[in-house]
């Protein structure tokens, strides 16, 4: 904290912000030295304090949230993402390379979901665009394994394996002439 005033300025005929100024910054400087004072008396613990705090934060991977928060972020992050809401209810992830969806397909199935449930609906560049960042994501097969969606290229094209598209919403899919 710097206050700056004339060189040599005489109190008496100093104006009333500059006096005030001058009170100020001594009441700083005095509450400074104390507060100086009584942390050198109580560095100790002082040091102690930060010393477990440090290492409560690096044994328990840094802060964590109360259960009531971590729920409600995920039920918004939930609900910000319809492509992974759309994963979650609408497809099967079984992790098995043999069980391969088209983009296209995909996004068929989700335009019907979204239809049907009244999810956020994206444009099909969208879809395609937060695909890969969806995919990346681990998720819980039917048997309570974590699988992964890996995407592959083959002689027709691309095609994302360990996924399979419900029945329900795979209807869509075949009647928007999509190739099965």
């Amino acid at each position: 904290m710097r206050f700056s005033r004339p060189h040599r300025s005489n109190y008496r005929t100093a104006s009333p912000s500059w006096t005030h100024a001058d009170l100020l910054w001594t009441g700083a400087l005095r509450d400074v030295a104390c507060v100086r004072r009584q942390s050198f008396s109580e560095r100790v613990g002082i040091f102690k304090w930060v010393v477990d705090g440090a290492l409560a934060f690096l044994n328990f991977n840094g802060l964590t949230p109360p259960l009531e928060i971590h729920e409600a972020t995920e039920d918004y992050r939930r609900q910000e993402d319809p492509i992974g809401t759309f994963i979650d209810d609408a497809c099967l992830v079984t992790g098995d390379p043999g069980d391969t969806e088209k983009p296209f397909d995909l996004f068929t199935a989700y335009e019907r979901f979204a239809i049907k449930t009244g999810a956020i609906k994206v444009k099909e560049s969208t879809f395609y665009s937060r695909l890969p960042d969806v995919t990346r994501r681990t998720y819980r097969s039917a048997d309570g394994k974590h699988c992964r969606i890996d995407k592959s290229r083959t002689n027709s094209g691309v095609v994302h394996c360990g996924i399979k598209i419900r029945e329900t919403w795979l209807a869509g899919a075949r009647d928007a002439g999509g190739s099965r």
